[in-house]
């Protein structure tokens, strides 16, 4: 059995959750979220900035699924496991959560996104693994100044509804993340 390293348990343990509303973030907590920022990516949550953890972020695992060339996302979770919650993947305008193609350190451009997670760790049926969404700007798009008011599943619902965001692919790929809450 393989140890978990120190600095990979610290991660886990840390939490970098940023309120809008709440006081500035103590230096302690700036130092965290750049320790957490090696092995998890942001997402929003019912409406606030989460973290998860990324499975095999530190290692040459040869099961990670690579999507579009660009992102690293975990091992693949076989078909018979259920999936307990969605992943939207929003390649929309105004993004601005994965900004670095996680497998050669280049910009995404165009795959530039943001993580809209549908469920938590306390949820009823969470189980860590999420079928991936990817989601484009509909005909009735408002513009990248709206990118993060689209910060939970009811907003993505709310946009899919109104023309504003479209489904681009309903299974990207189905995984495992450990999301971070404080």
């Amino acid at each position: 059995m393989k140890r978990m390293p120190l600095l990979t348990a610290a991660v886990v343990l840390t939490v970098a959750c940023e309120g809008g509303t709440g006081p500035a973030t103590p230096p302690a907590a700036r130092v965290a979220a750049d320790v957490v920022g090696r092995f998890t990516e942001p997402a929003f949550y019912k409406g606030q900035l989460v973290h998860f953890l990324l499975p095999s972020a530190g290692s040459a695992n040869p099961n990670e699924q690579v999507v579009a060339d660009c992102f690293r996302v975990g091992p693949r979770v076989p078909d018979n496991v259920p999936v307990g919650g969605t992943a939207y993947i929003l390649l929309i305008p105004g993004a601005n959560q994965e900004v670095v193609c996680s497998t050669t350190g280049e910009p995404a451009g165009a795959l530039t996104h943001n993580h809209v997670l549908t469920t938590a760790p306390g949820d009823v049926g969470y189980n860590g693994h999420f079928q991936l969404v990817a989601v484009a700007a509909g005909p009735n798009y408002p513009g990248a100044a709206f990118a993060d008011t689209y910060d939970s599943e009811a907003a993505v619902l709310a946009g899919l509804a109104a023309g504003e965001l479209v489904i681009a692919n309903p299974d990207v790929a189905r995984t495992r993340w450990t999301v971070l809450l404080r």
